[in-house]
């Protein structure tokens, strides 16, 4: 269950930024998770939720957004969607193995004060 070691990792990375920017009481993260990471939303939720407690976090919300996984086109020059089947340009059909989205996990931002 690797959601428990990004939820440390989450919570780990949290407080070291608060710490640096003097900030005593998150109150919301957001994550943004590329398409291709498998995580379980409600397993996430629930280990933040017991992992939390008495951090920095403690009152925090966790939101988590899902980002596109998007493949460039050297031909065309441009970015697409793609999916786990499908990584052809949808404008020149020409297979891309250039992924520039879609396995990412950010830390996008923190609230609090």
């Amino acid at each position: 269950m690797h959601e428990v070691s990004i939820v440390e990792e989450i919570i780990n990375t949290v407080e070291e930024i608060c710490n640096l920017n003097n900030i005593s009481n998150v109150s919301k993260i957001i994550l943004s998770v590329g398409e291709f990471v498998y995580l379980d939303k409600k397993s996430v939720d629930f280990i933040f939720g017991l992992l939390k407690k008495d951090t920095l976090c403690k009152n925090a919300i966790l939101e988590i957004k899902e980002s596109k996984a998007m493949a460039y086109c050297e031909k065309c020059r441009e970015n697409f969607k793609i999916s786990f089947t499908e990584k052809n340009c949808p404008t020149c059909k020409t297979y891309s193995s250039n992924i520039v989205s879609g396995y990412e996990t950010i830390l996008e931002q923190i609230e609090g004060e």
